[in-house]
């Protein structure tokens, strides 16, 4: 079967990434964040087969060293990436490769845990399908890092056999899975720490681990540590040497509102419409209605029938309905605000009535759950399985508290306490584990609902819910640029110049919002490898926008002693890309540097 569930995926991903497939070589989302990692993971794949041990020593921001660990790595990407640029020769090839197969691979990795943890593969199936397609997947296609989770579900799975078998090479295959996701992404190499911490956690005080389980465990962590370590010390030092450190203020604005989690991706076609107005770009959490209503039903469904449910509302009880309707109230009306003598109320979010809702909820549930039914009517009634039900429930809490940033104690303390945090700057991220959890609860639901019995209909409405979630997900035709193809003269020329030397691109962007094009000299610079004193990426140097303004002025005297100390041989002249008066004006000053070669507008001059 699980052969079959590949297939599917396989199937699945072309379909909603349409037309991707047939352009795999020159497609690309935008002309920023995308040729940034298709260069990442071709200097990785260039890195890897030539000095393996010199990965971070990057070609751009010429004479920075360790510029790869501006941004991330992509190492475990890479190795995807490998025997496609050795075949073809094409990084965008290779990129798209990558993108694709994480679409694949997220869904099918959820479908293995789900199906575990549930015993249903059609449960698996949904799961996948809410893991691998949600909105929020969609609304980062230009960010391939925040795409690669799909290593996270075989961590989670193996981790679960462990538990439950106590088998080493269970625990040794979730150590592999944790590493590579670890190596996939940044944010979600502390995102599954911090979760597999409170699995740890959760679980070594629910099943009985021999000491050998805990040597195995430890085991994993010295396996795990020395395996990071090579990769991540190089952003340790170069946080601690550039001081790139995110403020909490900083953090504060990329942060989840309640509201995020109600917008979704403007190219999902069925929600953009309402969703937009709910949040911006890194703010848009919206995981489905199916998703949540199935969540929701793995709790609330049951095996026995009651003709009419006697249900005692307790004090508590009440004060989750009110809490609720103020949330809606407050949702609907955009707030509110009055005075009572000398005090002032007003209420203009939905962050707090939210969280005591759920305060409420999980106080309810885990104190009242065995004396009233109310919410959480249990059919579940195998142990391990309830505990699993009960675990994502409090990942989902845990995480989506996260997701609100320092506005809560809780990411304040991990800021302070785990320095990772200090690197990251939206904390609206942490909205993928919410969506993580939903996905295998939904499969609990699923679960439920085929042993409910009641459905004579039950095949039927299986593929209806396929269905209803193609169409809740659906973002085609997708859309993408076509980016140039073949390599412009002037940059084959450079692949045949000896040794290995520095080069200056012009123009610069004179401004922050036009950064994005140094990104394609990067791209370029893939079939030549000299250096750049060019460079786009997650964090600048601090002098960049110095070097910037200084080279806004070139050819002047100051910017060729600027070139000088930085031992550039070549300055490459792209007169297309200035504007007709100003390379005019820049044209009778080149008169007096040595000119070496023009290709058409390219023109190269020795500063």
């Amino acid at each position: 079967m699980k052969i079959f569930a590949f297939i599917f995926f396989c199937i699945l991903s072309v379909l909603l990434t349409y037309p991707l497939i047939l352009n795999m070589d020159r497609a690309i989302s935008d002309v920023g964040d995308p040729l940034l990692n298709t260069w990442i993971l071709a200097w990785d794949v260039h890195q890897i087969l030539n000095e393996p041990l010199s990965l971070f020593e990057a070609n751009i921001f010429h004479p920075h060293k360790s510029a790869l660990a501006y941004s991330e790595h992509l190492f475990a990407s890479s190795l995807i990436a490998l025997p496609v640029i050795v075949i073809t020769g094409k990084p965008m090839l290779a990129y798209n490769t990558v993108f694709l197969l994480s679409f694949i691979l997220a869904g099918f990795g959820m479908y293995c845990l789900v199906s575990y943890l549930t015993g249903s593969r059609f449960a698996g199936i949904v799961s996948g399908m809410i893991f691998a397609f949600c909105p929020y997947r969609f609304d980062h296609v230009a960010h391939l890092q925040l795409l690669t989770n799909h290593w996270m579900p075989f961590a989670f799975l193996y981790l679960h056999k462990f538990f439950d078998k106590k088998r080493y090479k269970d625990l040794l295959l979730f150590t592999l899975f944790f590493v590579l996701q670890c190596l996939s992404c940044g944010y979600y190499a502390v995102f599954l720490s911090v979760s597999i911490g409170c699995m740890f956690v959760w679980f070594i005080f629910r099943r009985k681990l021999t000491r050998k389980n805990f040597a195995g465990i430890l085991l994993f962590i010295l396996i795990a540590g020395i395996s990071l370590y090579p990769f991540y010390k190089p952003y340790a030092r170069v946080q601690k040497e550039m001081n790139f450190v995110r403020s909490i203020s900083e953090v504060k604005h990329y942060s989840a509102d309640v509201e995020s989690y109600l917008a979704a991706s403007p190219s999902n076609h069925l929600y953009k419409r309402f969703s937009i107005i709910f949040g911006d770009h890194e703010k848009r959490l919206f995981p489905g209605l199916l998703a949540i209503f199935l969540s929701v039903y793995g709790f609330i469904s049951r095996r026995e029938r009651r003709e009419r449910a006697q249900l005692k509302f307790y004090f508590i009880d009440i004060l989750i309905i009110i809490s609720l309707i103020f949330g809606l109230f407050i949702l609907i009306t955009g707030g509110f605000s009055f005075d009572i003598g000398r005090l002032h109320f007003s209420a203009h979010r939905m962050t707090n009535p939210v969280m005591i809702t759920a305060l409420l909820f999980v106080i309810r549930y885990f104190l009242f759950r065995r004396k009233e039914p109310f919410f959480l009517c249990r059919f579940i009634r195998n142990r391990m399985v309830i505990e699993n039900q009960r675990f994502y429930l409090f990942l989902l809490i845990f995480t989506f508290i996260l997701s609100l940033g320092p506005a809560f104690f809780l990411y304040r303390m991990f800021y302070k306490l785990f320095p990772p945090f200090q690197s990251l700057r939206v904390a609206a991220r942490w909205g993928m584990m919410v969506t993580f959890s939903i996905s295998v609860l939904a499969g609990f639901g699923i679960r439920n609902f085929l042993k409910a019995g009641l459905l004579r209909w039950r095949k039927v409405i299986c593929a209806l819910i396929l269905l209803l979630l193609i169409a809740e997900y659906s973002c085609f035709p997708f859309r993408f640029y076509l980016f140039p193809g073949g390599v412009p003269e002037v940059y084959r020329w450079l692949s045949r110049q000896e040794g290995d030397f520095a080069v200056v691109e012009l123009p610069m962007p004179s401004s922050p919002p036009r950064v994005y094009m140094e990104a394609r000299y990067m791209y370029w610079s893939t079939f030549h490898w000299k250096k750049l004193v060019n460079g786009y990426s997650g964090f600048f140097p601090s002098d960049y926008w110095e070097i910037n303004r200084v080279m806004q002025e070139f050819p002047s005297e100051k910017s060729i002693a600027l070139l000088e100390g930085f031992g550039v041989k070549y300055a490459i002249i792209h007169a297309k890309r200035f504007g007709r008066e100003r390379w005019l004006s820049m044209k009778e000053r080149l008169s007096s540097l040595p000119h070496v070669i023009s290709f058409g507008t390219d023109h190269v001059y020795e500063p």
